[in-house]
């Protein structure tokens, strides 16, 4: 699977998965995580998830799309 990574802050990150889902991530300096999964035709950003490290973050999805996109950011 091939992730499409994009950096639109120096905190934040748009990735783009094999199967064309747009996640945004922020990562803040201090050790936390906030996870967004976009969705088509929203306006702003969806509610959105928040973790305590990015290990965290990959283990509470189920998505193997997700959470593949989720590792290309952190390797």
């Amino acid at each position: 699977m091939t992730t499409l990574i994009q950096q639109e802050t120096e905190t934040y990150f748009t990735l783009t998965t094999a199967k064309g889902k747009k996640i945004g991530v922020c990562l803040r300096p201090w050790d936390h995580v906030s996870v967004y999964i976009l969705r088509n035709g929203m306006t702003g950003l969806a509610g959105g998830k928040h973790f305590r490290s990015m290990a965290e973050a990959i283990a509470a999805y189920k998505s193997a799309d997700i959470k593949a996109a989720l590792e290309a950011l952190v390797a």
